[in-house]
């Protein structure tokens, strides 16, 4: 057996958990749609090994790029499969309680709730830029940005009520 197609036929290994799962895949580079995964695994070593029967160098290429499709078709339709990762992400606790009824209250009590408000949003805040420098994720560093921006707006509304109840 040649070295290439038992290198393929390795790296096919991949695909041996959901051999017996149905799958379908729409696509010009396997000769059927819908199938057992080890038939469209069949089907890729078919393909190395008519890459390697080429005498010709444009019929190898057509071969070896149909390969790499075939493998990466596969590829996305098995990673279908496989259950969605849920990654919790830490959420900010404070420490502080506001009262959300602000409306009943006198100027003075007000003005202590707006300043509590406003040291749990500096809290907040910290712990958002503490976050946003330790993450790795740039998908999660953009939702801290948000989140970082809309904690400054917020801040800035509170800071202006203070201003306005002094």
């Amino acid at each position: 057996m040649n070295k290439f197609v038992k290198s393929i036929e390795d790296k096919c290994s991949i695909f041996e958990a959901f051999h017996s799962y149905e799958i379908v895949i729409s696509s010009m580079y396997f000769s059927k749609s819908k199938g057992n995964v080890i038939s469209f695994v069949n089907e890729i070593k078919l393909t190395a090994k008519l890459a390697t029967q080429q005498n010709s160098l444009e019929y190898a290429e057509y071969y070896a790029q149909k390969l790499i499709s075939q493998f990466v078709e596969l590829k996305t339709a098995t990673d279908k499969l496989l259950p969605q990762q849920n990654i919790s992400y830490p959420k900010f606790i404070s420490h502080y309680r506001v009262n959300k009824k602000l409306t009943n209250l006198s100027s003075d009590e007000k003005l202590q709730e707006y300043q509590k408000a406003l040291r749990a949003l500096n809290e907040k805040l910290s712990w958002l830029i503490e976050q946003n420098y330790l993450c790795t994720d740039n998908k999660q560093r953009q939702i801290y940005q948000e989140k970082i921006y809309e904690t400054e707006y917020r801040k800035q509304k509170c800071m202006d009520a203070i201003n306005t109840l002094r």
